[in-house]
């Protein structure tokens, strides 16, 4: 298990300096340009750079969770465990699907999670990007057996659902891309005898 997040961390952190060499490179080509005015290098400069530093963000994002999943490990098949913590009433855990999750297995998945005992309901959150503008939106809907029930009975998927919020919120948005899929399962505290 350590062997799995030494490598995983050997490899992140290989990447970092990867990354600022190419910046230096693409820095050192944007102020080369000499037919450019100064003002549009600095800003194609600060581009870089700030694309630069999400990349490496993303990167070390993506060990801690991998770290996190390697370490706790997970109970649902095709999600990583991220988070899980508790407040006075309920344990609560976070997952995210992997990368190359269907997100028509949520039919079958979510009713599933739902027989579980002591658990009191499933936060579906999905993550998407709008492709005009760039932009990143989350939309979610919190499922209980009751909910799942009216949903069923309306004959949406509960992809198609909890898409659909995200649609109506924001009238502009035509097209938007998946990035991911979370899930939020709240328990009920189990009752000390």
């Amino acid at each position: 298990m350590l062997r799995k997040v030494s490598k995983k961390l050997e490899s992140t952190q290989k990447k970092v300096p990867k990354r600022w060499q190419s910046y230096r490179a693409r820095k050192k080509h944007i102020l080369g340009l000499k037919r450019m005015p100064p003002d549009i290098k600095r800003g194609l400069v600060k581009d870089a750079l700030k694309e630069t530093r999400q990349r490496i963000s993303a990167d070390w994002e993506d060990y801690r969770g991998k770290k996190y999943a390697i370490i706790y490990g997970s109970d649902i098949d095709n999600f990583n465990l991220t988070k899980k913590f508790t407040t006075k009433n309920t344990e609560q855990f976070f997952y995210k699907a992997f990368p190359d999750y269907d997100e028509k297995d949520l039919e079958t998945l979510v009713p599933e999670l739902l027989k579980r005992e002591r658990l009191t309901g499933l936060l579906v959150i999905l993550k998407v990007r709008n492709k005009k503008t760039d932009t990143i939106a989350y939309a979610s809907e919190l499922f209980t057996e009751t909910s799942l029930a009216r949903v069923r009975e309306k004959g949406e998927t509960i992809y198609s659902h909890v898409a659909h919020k995200f649609k109506s919120s924001d009238t502009d948005v035509v097209e938007y891309e998946l990035i991911s899929i979370h899930l939020r399962l709240i328990y009920e505290k189990a009752k000390a005898l």
